[in-house]
Protein backbone atom coordinates (compact mmCIF):
# COMPACT_ATOMS: atom_id res chain seq x y z
CA UNK A 1 0.00 0.00 0.00
CA UNK A 2 1.29 3.23 -0.62
CA UNK A 3 1.11 6.17 1.69
CA UNK A 4 2.26 9.89 1.43
CA UNK A 5 5.88 8.98 3.55
CA UNK A 6 7.07 7.15 -0.11
CA UNK A 7 6.93 10.26 -1.80
CA UNK A 8 10.25 10.68 0.51
CA UNK A 9 13.41 9.93 -0.77
CA UNK A 10 14.07 7.58 2.10
CA UNK A 11 13.94 4.09 0.43
CA UNK A 12 15.73 1.33 1.04
CA UNK A 13 14.30 -1.77 -0.73
CA UNK A 14 11.57 -1.93 -3.69
CA UNK A 15 8.71 -2.16 -1.06
CA UNK A 16 6.90 0.79 0.11
CA UNK A 17 7.13 1.91 3.71
CA UNK A 18 4.05 -0.04 4.40
CA UNK A 19 5.59 -3.67 3.52
CA UNK A 20 8.66 -4.75 6.07
CA UNK A 21 11.41 -6.50 4.19
CA UNK A 22 10.24 -9.72 5.66
CA UNK A 23 7.14 -11.24 6.08
CA UNK A 24 7.76 -12.43 10.04
CA UNK A 25 4.72 -11.88 11.84
CA UNK A 26 7.34 -10.77 14.84
CA UNK A 27 8.67 -7.66 12.82
CA UNK A 28 7.79 -4.76 14.94
CA UNK A 29 8.47 -0.67 15.11
CA UNK A 30 8.64 0.14 18.73
CA UNK A 31 8.76 3.01 21.57
CA UNK A 32 9.63 2.74 25.11
CA UNK A 33 9.13 5.59 27.32
CA UNK A 34 10.79 6.28 31.50
CA UNK A 35 10.17 8.62 33.96
CA UNK A 36 10.53 8.56 37.68
CA UNK A 37 11.17 10.31 40.74
CA UNK A 38 13.81 9.24 43.11
CA UNK A 39 12.11 11.12 46.47
CA UNK A 40 8.33 9.76 46.00
CA UNK A 41 10.21 6.03 44.73
CA UNK A 42 7.70 6.05 41.76
CA UNK A 43 7.76 4.93 38.25
CA UNK A 44 6.32 4.63 35.03
CA UNK A 45 7.08 3.11 32.05
CA UNK A 46 4.90 2.93 28.96
CA UNK A 47 5.70 2.50 25.16
CA UNK A 48 3.71 1.12 21.79
CA UNK A 49 4.40 -1.22 19.26
CA UNK A 50 2.92 -1.52 15.86
CA UNK A 51 3.22 -4.75 14.03
CA UNK A 52 2.53 -3.98 9.82
CA UNK A 53 2.59 -7.62 8.96
CA UNK A 54 0.21 -8.92 12.01
CA UNK A 55 -1.82 -6.08 11.79
CA UNK A 56 -1.92 -5.11 15.13
CA UNK A 57 -1.04 -1.94 17.49
CA UNK A 58 0.02 -2.87 20.77
CA UNK A 59 0.51 -1.06 24.22
CA UNK A 60 1.17 -0.51 27.67
CA UNK A 61 2.18 1.34 30.70
CA UNK A 62 2.98 0.41 33.91
CA UNK A 63 3.38 2.19 37.22
CA UNK A 64 5.39 1.01 40.26
CA UNK A 65 5.44 2.45 44.05
CA UNK A 66 7.74 -0.34 45.21
CA UNK A 67 4.82 -1.92 46.94
CA UNK A 68 2.03 -2.59 44.05
CA UNK A 69 2.82 -2.21 40.26
CA UNK A 70 -0.26 -1.43 38.25
CA UNK A 71 0.12 -2.95 34.53
CA UNK A 72 -2.23 -1.30 31.33
CA UNK A 73 -2.24 -3.80 28.29
CA UNK A 74 -3.95 -2.38 25.61
CA UNK A 75 -4.52 -3.22 21.80
CA UNK A 76 -6.27 -3.21 18.25
CA UNK A 77 -6.11 -3.98 14.89
CA UNK A 78 -3.82 -1.88 12.80
CA UNK A 79 -5.32 0.72 10.14
CA UNK A 80 -3.83 2.06 7.19
CA UNK A 81 -2.22 5.13 9.17
CA UNK A 82 1.28 4.36 10.80
CA UNK A 83 1.35 7.44 12.62
CA UNK A 84 -2.18 6.76 14.60
CA UNK A 85 0.06 5.36 17.55
CA UNK A 86 -2.75 5.10 20.02
CA UNK A 87 -5.12 2.57 21.69
CA UNK A 88 -7.92 2.46 24.14
CA UNK A 89 -6.87 6.08 25.49
CA UNK A 90 -3.70 5.26 25.60
CA UNK A 91 -1.85 7.55 22.44
CA UNK A 92 1.82 8.37 21.65
CA UNK A 93 2.14 11.51 19.18
CA UNK A 94 5.88 12.44 17.63
CA UNK A 95 6.32 15.92 17.36
CA UNK A 96 9.50 16.46 16.34
CA UNK A 97 11.97 13.53 15.24
CA UNK A 98 14.97 12.86 17.74
CA UNK A 99 13.37 15.47 19.96
CA UNK A 100 10.00 15.59 20.96
CA UNK A 101 6.94 13.30 22.16
CA UNK A 102 3.37 13.53 23.71
CA UNK A 103 2.16 10.75 26.00
CA UNK A 104 -1.50 10.59 26.97
CA UNK A 105 -3.60 8.57 28.90
CA UNK A 106 -6.87 9.05 29.60
CA UNK A 107 -10.24 6.74 30.78
CA UNK A 108 -9.07 4.76 33.64
CA UNK A 109 -9.78 5.75 37.48
CA UNK A 110 -6.46 4.21 38.68
CA UNK A 111 -4.00 6.08 35.95
CA UNK A 112 -4.05 9.18 33.97
CA UNK A 113 -1.08 11.32 32.61
CA UNK A 114 -0.60 14.30 30.09
CA UNK A 115 3.28 14.36 29.53
CA UNK A 116 5.94 15.20 27.08
CA UNK A 117 9.08 14.34 26.72
CA UNK A 118 12.29 16.53 25.76
CA UNK A 119 15.68 15.44 24.61
CA UNK A 120 18.51 16.41 26.55
CA UNK A 121 21.03 14.27 24.52
CA UNK A 122 21.69 12.93 20.95
CA UNK A 123 20.00 9.12 20.39
CA UNK A 124 23.19 6.27 21.17
CA UNK A 125 22.62 3.83 18.27
CA UNK A 126 23.37 0.73 18.80
CA UNK A 127 24.61 -1.75 16.14
CA UNK A 128 21.85 -4.37 14.45
CA UNK A 129 21.70 -7.30 16.76
CA UNK A 130 21.40 -11.02 14.79
CA UNK A 131 21.04 -14.24 16.20
CA UNK A 132 20.42 -17.05 13.66
CA UNK A 133 20.45 -20.76 15.37
CA UNK A 134 19.68 -24.03 13.17
CA UNK A 135 19.05 -21.41 10.29
CA UNK A 136 15.99 -20.01 12.13
CA UNK A 137 16.09 -15.78 13.27
CA UNK A 138 16.18 -15.73 16.58
CA UNK A 139 16.75 -11.76 16.76
CA UNK A 140 17.39 -9.23 14.14
CA UNK A 141 17.11 -5.72 16.08
CA UNK A 142 18.42 -2.26 15.52
CA UNK A 143 17.69 0.15 18.23
CA UNK A 144 19.18 3.59 19.47
CA UNK A 145 18.64 5.13 23.28
CA UNK A 146 17.97 8.57 23.92
CA UNK A 147 17.73 10.62 27.29
CA UNK A 148 15.19 13.70 27.98
CA UNK A 149 12.80 15.17 30.41
CA UNK A 150 9.31 14.86 30.96
CA UNK A 151 7.11 17.11 31.84
CA UNK A 152 3.74 16.89 32.24
CA UNK A 153 0.74 15.61 34.81
CA UNK A 154 0.36 12.08 36.44
CA UNK A 155 -2.17 11.34 37.98
CA UNK A 156 -2.22 7.95 40.14
CA UNK A 157 -4.70 7.22 42.55
CA UNK A 158 -6.01 10.09 44.63
CA UNK A 159 -2.72 12.26 43.62
CA UNK A 160 -1.81 14.45 41.18
CA UNK A 161 1.41 14.71 40.26
CA UNK A 162 3.13 17.70 38.50
CA UNK A 163 5.80 16.61 36.69
CA UNK A 164 9.03 19.26 35.90
CA UNK A 165 11.30 17.99 33.91
CA UNK A 166 11.78 15.06 35.61
CA UNK A 167 14.99 12.69 34.16
CA UNK A 168 13.70 10.16 31.34
CA UNK A 169 14.94 7.45 28.79
CA UNK A 170 13.23 6.58 25.87
CA UNK A 171 14.18 4.00 23.38
CA UNK A 172 12.72 3.16 19.75
CA UNK A 173 13.42 -0.66 18.43
CA UNK A 174 12.39 -2.10 15.31
CA UNK A 175 13.20 -5.74 13.96
CA UNK A 176 11.99 -9.47 15.03
CA UNK A 177 13.30 -10.99 18.77
CA UNK A 178 11.33 -13.56 21.19
CA UNK A 179 8.89 -11.34 23.17
CA UNK A 180 9.92 -11.62 26.71
CA UNK A 181 13.67 -10.74 25.87
CA UNK A 182 15.12 -12.93 29.25
CA UNK A 183 17.62 -15.06 28.97
CA UNK A 184 17.65 -18.82 29.80
CA UNK A 185 21.00 -18.96 30.63
CA UNK A 186 23.99 -15.64 31.79
CA UNK A 187 23.08 -12.32 32.15
CA UNK A 188 21.58 -9.29 30.26
CA UNK A 189 22.15 -5.93 31.91
CA UNK A 190 21.05 -1.89 30.14
CA UNK A 191 21.67 0.67 32.47
CA UNK A 192 20.43 4.30 30.89
CA UNK A 193 20.82 6.54 33.29
CA UNK A 194 21.37 10.37 33.84
CA UNK A 195 23.78 11.89 36.51
CA UNK A 196 24.27 15.65 36.87
CA UNK A 197 25.31 16.88 33.42
CA UNK A 198 26.34 13.37 32.11
CA UNK A 199 24.18 10.52 30.28
CA UNK A 200 25.33 7.03 30.71
CA UNK A 201 24.34 4.00 28.71
CA UNK A 202 25.65 0.44 28.86
CA UNK A 203 24.35 -2.60 27.68
CA UNK A 204 26.32 -6.36 28.34
CA UNK A 205 25.54 -9.79 28.03
CA UNK A 206 27.39 -12.58 29.28
CA UNK A 207 27.05 -16.58 29.27
CA UNK A 208 26.60 -18.99 31.87
CA UNK A 209 30.46 -19.01 32.86
CA UNK A 210 30.93 -15.02 32.36
CA UNK A 211 32.20 -14.98 29.31
CA UNK A 212 31.53 -11.34 27.21
CA UNK A 213 29.51 -11.92 24.36
CA UNK A 214 28.46 -8.52 24.11
CA UNK A 215 29.12 -4.99 25.26
CA UNK A 216 27.99 -1.70 23.77
CA UNK A 217 28.33 1.97 26.24
CA UNK A 218 28.39 5.30 25.59
CA UNK A 219 29.19 8.42 28.30
CA UNK A 220 28.41 11.67 26.84
CA UNK A 221 27.92 15.41 28.49
CA UNK A 222 25.65 17.86 28.03
CA UNK A 223 28.66 20.00 26.05
CA UNK A 224 29.28 17.63 23.55
CA UNK A 225 31.76 15.90 25.12
CA UNK A 226 31.97 11.94 24.44
CA UNK A 227 33.59 8.86 25.56
CA UNK A 228 33.09 5.15 23.97
CA UNK A 229 32.51 2.41 26.89
CA UNK A 230 35.12 -0.16 26.33
CA UNK A 231 35.11 -2.37 28.76
CA UNK A 232 33.06 -2.47 32.47
CA UNK A 233 33.56 -4.71 35.29
CA UNK A 234 30.68 -5.49 37.41
CA UNK A 235 29.82 -6.56 41.00
CA UNK A 236 26.23 -7.51 41.19
CA UNK A 237 23.91 -8.64 44.53
CA UNK A 238 20.69 -10.21 43.82
CA UNK A 239 17.70 -11.72 46.35
CA UNK A 240 15.80 -14.50 45.41
CA UNK A 241 13.37 -14.49 48.51
CA UNK A 242 10.23 -15.07 45.85
CA UNK A 243 11.64 -17.81 43.11
CA UNK A 244 12.17 -17.53 40.75
CA UNK A 245 12.67 -13.39 40.40
CA UNK A 246 16.03 -13.10 40.66
CA UNK A 247 15.91 -8.64 42.15
CA UNK A 248 18.90 -6.58 42.56
CA UNK A 249 20.20 -5.49 45.70
CA UNK A 250 22.93 -3.12 44.72
CA UNK A 251 25.29 -3.38 41.48
CA UNK A 252 28.71 -1.83 41.28
CA UNK A 253 29.84 -1.14 37.92
CA UNK A 254 33.66 -0.11 37.13
CA UNK A 255 33.48 1.58 33.35
CA UNK A 256 36.51 1.71 31.25
CA UNK A 257 36.30 4.92 29.00
CA UNK A 258 38.22 5.58 26.15
CA UNK A 259 41.21 7.81 26.41
CA UNK A 260 41.83 5.69 29.84
CA UNK A 261 39.66 7.13 32.35
CA UNK A 262 37.86 4.52 34.52
CA UNK A 263 34.11 5.61 36.35
CA UNK A 264 32.61 3.98 39.18
CA UNK A 265 29.11 3.76 38.58
CA UNK A 266 26.60 3.02 41.64
CA UNK A 267 23.46 1.64 41.64
CA UNK A 268 20.42 1.32 44.22
CA UNK A 269 17.69 -0.08 43.45
CA UNK A 270 14.20 1.66 44.76
CA UNK A 271 11.55 0.49 43.39
CA UNK A 272 11.05 -2.77 41.01
CA UNK A 273 9.16 -2.57 37.51
CA UNK A 274 7.97 -6.11 36.34
CA UNK A 275 7.91 -5.90 32.81
CA UNK A 276 5.92 -8.93 32.01
CA UNK A 277 3.29 -6.67 32.93
CA UNK A 278 3.37 -4.79 29.76
CA UNK A 279 3.66 -7.96 27.52
CA UNK A 280 7.36 -8.82 27.71
CA UNK A 281 6.20 -12.37 28.10
CA UNK A 282 5.98 -15.73 25.57
CA UNK A 283 2.93 -17.08 24.47
CA UNK A 284 -0.56 -15.38 24.18
CA UNK A 285 -0.14 -12.68 25.99
CA UNK A 286 2.79 -11.56 24.22
CA UNK A 287 2.95 -8.69 23.14
CA UNK A 288 2.25 -7.79 19.15
CA UNK A 289 -0.96 -10.70 19.69
CA UNK A 290 -3.08 -8.46 22.98
CA UNK A 291 -6.99 -7.54 21.83
CA UNK A 292 -9.12 -5.00 23.88
CA UNK A 293 -7.61 -3.52 27.35
CA UNK A 294 -7.34 -4.42 30.64
CA UNK A 295 -5.86 -2.50 33.95
CA UNK A 296 -4.00 -5.52 36.81
CA UNK A 297 -2.11 -4.57 39.89
CA UNK A 298 0.53 -7.02 41.30
CA UNK A 299 2.00 -6.57 44.77
CA UNK A 300 5.56 -6.49 44.51
CA UNK A 301 7.36 -6.19 47.78
CA UNK A 302 8.63 -9.49 49.19
CA UNK A 303 5.43 -11.78 49.93
CA UNK A 304 3.68 -11.09 46.95
CA UNK A 305 5.81 -11.64 43.65
CA UNK A 306 4.93 -15.33 42.97
CA UNK A 307 1.93 -14.26 40.99
CA UNK A 308 4.42 -11.63 38.76
CA UNK A 309 5.40 -14.24 35.91
CA UNK A 310 9.18 -14.74 35.01
CA UNK A 311 10.64 -11.66 33.17
CA UNK A 312 13.16 -9.21 33.10
CA UNK A 313 12.84 -6.55 35.85
CA UNK A 314 13.58 -2.83 35.17
CA UNK A 315 14.53 -1.34 38.57
CA UNK A 316 14.31 2.21 38.71
CA UNK A 317 17.61 3.36 40.46
CA UNK A 318 19.78 6.01 42.49
CA UNK A 319 22.77 5.89 40.41
CA UNK A 320 25.93 7.71 41.82
CA UNK A 321 29.38 8.92 40.00
CA UNK A 322 31.72 10.62 41.90
CA UNK A 323 29.28 11.39 44.79
CA UNK A 324 26.94 13.06 42.28
CA UNK A 325 23.71 11.51 42.46
CA UNK A 326 21.02 10.74 39.44
CA UNK A 327 18.92 8.19 38.07
CA UNK A 328 17.73 5.65 35.71
CA UNK A 329 16.54 2.83 35.01
CA UNK A 330 18.91 -0.86 35.85
CA UNK A 331 17.44 -3.66 33.43
CA UNK A 332 18.35 -7.52 34.97
CA UNK A 333 17.75 -11.07 33.40
CA UNK A 334 19.33 -13.94 34.83
CA UNK A 335 19.55 -17.59 33.88
CA UNK A 336 22.09 -19.80 34.96
CA UNK A 337 25.02 -17.75 35.81
CA UNK A 338 27.62 -19.80 37.42
CA UNK A 339 29.59 -16.43 38.32
CA UNK A 340 26.83 -16.11 41.07
CA UNK A 341 26.05 -19.56 42.00
CA UNK A 342 22.93 -19.37 40.27
CA UNK A 343 21.09 -22.27 38.40
CA UNK A 344 18.25 -22.14 35.94
CA UNK A 345 15.20 -20.37 37.38
CA UNK A 346 12.50 -22.70 38.65
CA UNK A 347 9.60 -21.32 36.50
CA UNK A 348 5.94 -22.47 37.22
Amino acid sequence: MIQAVDDYPFHQTARTFSEPITDDPRWFDRYWFMTGSLSRKLCLITGIGTYPNSRRIDAYAMLSDGSRQWNLRVGRERDSDPMRLSAHGLAFSLERPMESWKLALEGYEELAFDLEFAQRYPPNYLPPLFVERDGQVIMEMGHFAQGGSMSGTLRHGGDTLQLDEWASQRDHSWGRRPPSGKVASGIHVWLPAQVGEREIWVWFRENAVGLRRGLEGIVRHRDGRTWKVQDVEHRIEVKEEVAPHRQLVRAQLTLSLAGGERMEVEVEPLCPVFIAGGGYVDGEQAQGSYEGASLTSWTVDDDGRDEIPLGIIDHFSRVTVDGEVGQGVFELSLGRYEPLGLPAPAEG
